[in-house]
């Protein structure tokens, strides 16, 4: 089965959406719903807050030498720092 937005799923989750927030007491009724291609949004009540974030990365730390980690190991205590 192919994934993604078709009408026939637009029209069930627009039905259940009229449907949910008829009812007495439903109160907030918020979501973000995806298959990886389709996103759906809804909100009915409260604020919907969306956060994005970017994360810059350093490049990663170069790998100890073996040299390096020998002699780590040859300190008293077993290669404590």
């Amino acid at each position: 089965a192919t994934a993604g937005a078709s009408p026939a799923l637009d029209a069930t989750l627009a039905a259940a959406m009229k449907d949910a927030v008829r009812r007495p007491g439903a109160g907030a009724i918020t979501f973000l719903l995806s298959d990886g291609e389709t996103l759906y949004a809804h909100r009915h009540g409260r604020t919907l807050h969306v956060l994005e974030q970017r994360i810059e990365r350093a490049e990663p730390p170069a790998a100890p030498r073996f040299a390096d980690i020998l002699q780590r190991l040859r300190r008293p205590g077993g290669g404590a720092p």
